[in-house]
C-alpha cells in the first residue's frame, strides 16, 4: 500500500430500497511513534478499521491493546510473537498474506516485518 491518499466510500440503501454512494472522503495514511510503521484507521457502522503499512524490516516491539481484534494480513510476511510482562519472547507464529488472527484483550504480542512491505488490518467492534 503506498502512501497516496486512499477513499473511504460509504454504500447504503436510500428511502426508496435503491442503493446508492452516499458518502466520498480521503483516508490518509499518518505516520506512527514506531519506527517504519504507519496508520489509517476509521471508525464507522460500529467497526474500527486500522490499516497498517510496516516498512521491510520494521519491528513492533511488546505492547498490549486493552480489546480484542482480527488481524488480516493483506499483504506481506511477517512474524507474531507473544511476550510476558516483562517483554521476554514466549512463542512466534509466522504470518503470510491471506492469513488471520485473532488476538485477545491485554494479549502481550510485537510482530516482526519480513523482507518486503507489509499491510495489516486490524478489525474491532466498538
Amino acid at each position: 500500500m503506498s502512501d497516496q491518499e486512499a477513499t473511504f466510500y460509504t454504500v447504503e440503501n436510500t428511502e426508496d430500497g435503491m442503493a446508492a454512494l452516499t458518502g466520498k472522503a480521503p483516508l490518509p495514511f499518518v505516520r506512527m511513534p514506531v519506527e517504519g510503521w504507519s496508520l489509517r484507521r476509521l471508525e464507522t457502522g460500529g467497526m474500527e478499521i486500522s490499516v497498517f503499512k510496516v516498512a521491510p524490516g520494521a519491528m513492533y516491539g511488546s505492547h498490549a491493546a486493552p480489546f480484542a481484534c482480527v488481524c488480516v494480513v493483506a499483504e506481506g510476511a511477517g512474524e507474531l510473537f507473544l511476550t510476558d510482562d516483562a517483554g521476554r519472547e514466549l512463542a512466534a507464529v509466522s504470518c503470510r498474506k491471506g492469513d488471520a488472527y485473532l488476538q485477545g484483550a491485554e494479549v502481550k504480542h510485537g510482530f516482526r516485518n519480513g523482507p518486503e512491505e507489509t499491510t495489516l488490518i486490524y478489525l474491532r467492534v466498538v
